[in-house]
């Protein structure tokens, strides 16, 4: 048993423990029945037939660790694929046997914790003690304790330290906890599918409609245990077929006033289930940096909200993700097409019900979850920062860190009473469902989601438009100083913009961003040390494309990185120029055999599909374009692009994170670093000077001819 705790948690281990044992004892009291072991054995089959998807690659070191416990337990490798993974007969007995064996004589605690770092070193001088009364765990020191060792882990020499469990925490840990005496174990799993059909016919014959036929099935049939190893290829354990409905993309089968839906029906590897995509959009009146502030804080409180509730459906393999986004909500859903409905029934009406506002504690713990994942993201790496900065610099709508925290940190409970009741007074739904859904039951799950939520209809004029800067041949410089005083570290992205998508530029970027990541790494990582990440590719926001290049390090600061980066691009051009034939055609295969890769689960087609969607309609299909316009592209074209790109009027945009320390000492010498044609932008007011140039989002129909 495996928990993972917060530094306060810690302090609290005894209790903790203490309720874990509450619950093995509830475990023994009830027993584990013929009935609570049938539906076990249902989800095991489910885990078992509809596991997630794995590559070759995956597969066989799973296959060969399955192999080793099989043999070690059977002999033979008969049951490879079941063993460990379909439980077969209920045994009462052997059940009560195991359960005696889980007592606080059996057991081994086992702490590890950052807190203890230098409190192991000092032999039989420091040790944990497990305060039965206080319910408490403390660190004491300079205390002698018998059975208190200075150990090392035998390979990488570890100091750790082991001390017998005292007779008295061992008493308080199995001393029933009051008022708990009436608790009950959990009802049945109401996320278990019983039709298990595809909604179409399916290439896999023996695949049942009913998971009770099945695990019939299952237990008596083909995968029972026998003399010969051997896999049927027609068993649906193994179903590797790909039967694709006529239509390669989503269609948008429905739009109204409330809500839009897309859909595709995907029945890859013949799995019942499907994915959900839901975007609740809001007003642009609702962006700032308060609201933002707010949506965070809620999210949290609606994840623990639900996590109680949806503990059944995670065991299953469902999923549920809530994402706050800049224009409102984005929820992603998977799981079993039978069932996935009430998940996303129960998120629908724990958003939109004002009886679950969230009460003192809980608004406390979720503020408090959000200002520790800002200050974790802070403590993180450099580039981190330079990746929100150059969001920041582009796009309209975009808060730093710091903005939000310090709403975050000034919320009050009744800021949060006011915001969740009039959250939705306006909103409309955008939805995508792929997989085995059938189209009537995609439109009238959006619809009654749509209904569930009461306020009036947000119309198009009302949502947000992300426009994105048009660097219009510039070479603009941001420079930003580090918020971590112990970090080093210096990052920069430069990101060398592209302009409105065209499909021949964009081929040719996903050409080259293989070899220029590996050959950026090459020089700028191995041969000059600049850092010890070093990344490049492509950043696409609203169809405007454009190619990165990213250091963070701390062996030459961002200035002196930026001109390492424009003596790469130079180096870069002459691998181009010596490209062969068979090195052009290998370029070309690997962004093809990437798109097919990409595209083997559901939930990565499902990604890819609504990426497209969100950035318009006329975006929808571009991986079927890009498959098609890659085979066309000449070495002349790739070069053309390059240049153009890379040195010709070049669009850019250089991020630059100093470290502190580095930044105060050289802050004056830093005005004359910049490179030819560069503009230094001081802060972000500065950007209005470029407002006198349009964003792309103004003539989006404006394709550049020169290619």
């Amino acid at each position: 048993i495996m928990l993972s705790l917060t530094e306060e948690g810690l302090k609290k281990t005894a209790t903790i423990s203490r309720q874990v044992f509450e619950y093995i004892n509830l475990i023994k009291r009830e027993g584990i029945t013929k009935d609570r072991y049938d539906e076990y054995q249902k989800m095991s089959l489910l885990n078992f037939l509809f596991a997630p998807s794995r590559s070759l690659e995956d597969k066989l070191p799973f296959l060969a660790q399955q192999l080793a416990k099989v043999m070690d337990t059977f002999g033979s490798p008969q049951e490879i694929l079941t063993a460990h993974e379909i439980m077969y007969e209920y045994d009462a007995g052997l059940i009560q046997k195991s359960l005696d064996l889980m007592s606080a004589e059996n057991m081994i605690m086992i702490l590890s914790s950052n807190s203890f770092k230098d409190k192991t070193n000092k032999e039989d001088s420091t040790f944990l003690n497990l305060d039965a009364d206080k319910e408490e765990i403390t660190l004491n020191e300079n205390l002698e304790q018998p059975g208190n060792l200075t150990l090392y882990e035998k390979y990488f020499q570890i100091q750790y330290q082991a001390q017998p469990m005292a007779d008295s925490l061992k008493n308080f840990l199995v001393k029933p906890i009051e008022g708990v005496s009436d608790k009950k174990l959990p009802s049945s799993n109401s996320f278990i599918p019983q039709d298990i059909s595809l909604v179409s016919d399916c290439k896999v014959e023996s695949l049942a409609t009913n998971i009770d036929t099945e695990l019939k099935r299952i237990i008596e049939g083909p995968v029972a245990p026998s003399n010969n190893f051997t896999i049927e290829k027609d068993s649906c354990l193994i179903a590797e077929q790909t039967i694709e409905d006529s239509s390669e993309v989503p269609q948008k089968i429905s739009k109204s006033e409330r809500f839009e839906l897309w859909h595709k029906i995907s029945r890859y590897h013949s799995l019942p289930k499907y994915n959900a995509n839901l975007r609740f959009y809001l007003p642009e009146s609702f962006v700032n940096a308060a609201n933002q502030a707010k949506l965070l804080v809620l999210v949290e409180s609606l994840k623990t909200m639900l996590n109680e509730e949806t503990f059944d459906a995670q065991y299953l393999g469902y999923n549920l993700d809530i994402v706050p986004q800049i224009d409102g909500l984005q929820v992603n859903l998977a799981g079993f097409s039978d069932k996935l409905p009430i998940l996303m029934t129960k998120f629908v009406e724990k958003l939109t019900t004002n009886t679950t506002l969230m009460s003192a504690d809980a608004f406390s713990l979720a503020q408090q979850q959000v200002i520790e994942a800002f200050q974790l993201h802070q403590r993180g790496e450099q580039y981190k920062r330079a990746l929100k900065l150059i969001e920041k610099v582009l796009k309209k709508h975009v808060f730093l860190d710091e903005e939000l925290m310090d709403h975050v940190q000034s919320l009050k409970l009744v800021d949060m009473f006011d915001f969740q009741k009039s959250l939705f007074d306006k909103t409309f739904v955008r939805g995508l469902m792929v997989g085995n859904v059938r189209p009537i039951t995609a439109y009238e799950q959006l619809q009654q989601l749509s209904e569930k939520i009461k306020g009036s209809t947000l119309s198009q004029s009302e949502l947000v438009t992300e426009e994105v800067l048009n660097l219009v041949n510039r070479r603009l410089v941001y420079r930003a100083v580090s918020v971590n005083l112990d970090d080093s570290n210096h990052a920069i992205i430069n990101y060398y913009q592209t302009g409105v998508r065209n499909f021949t530029v964009f081929a040719c970027l996903q050409m080259m961003k293989p070899l220029l990541s590996e050959k950026s790494f090459a020089y700028l990582r191995t041969q000059k040390q600049l850092g010890y990440i070093v990344s490049s590719g492509i950043f696409s926001y609203n169809l405007i494309d454009g190619a990165f290049v990213l250091i963070e390090g701390s062996a030459a600061p961002p200035d002196q990185m930026n001109k390492d980066i424009e003596d790469f691009l130079t180096v870069f051009q002459t691998k181009l120029e010596n490209l062969d034939e068979k090195e052009l055609q290998h370029m070309k295969d690997a962004v093809i055999q990437t798109i097919e890769q990409n595209g083997k689960s559901n939930e990565q087609r499902t990604e890819r599909y609504w990426s497209d969607i969100l950035q318009g309609e006329i975006n929808v299909g571009t991986i079927d374009a890009l498959k098609a316009k890659v085979p066309t592209i000449t070495k002349q074209t790739l070069l053309q692009v390059y240049r153009q790109v890379f040195q010709q009027d070049v669009r850019k945009l250089s991020i630059q994170v100093f470290s502190q320390k580095y930044y105060i000492s050289n802050m004056k010498s830093l005005s004359d670093s910049l490179l030819p044609r560069e503009i230094l932008l001081t802060d972000f007011q500065q950007l209005n000077m470029l407002k006198r140039f349009p964003p792309y989002s103004e003539y989006i129909g404006d394709v550049s001819a020169s290619l």
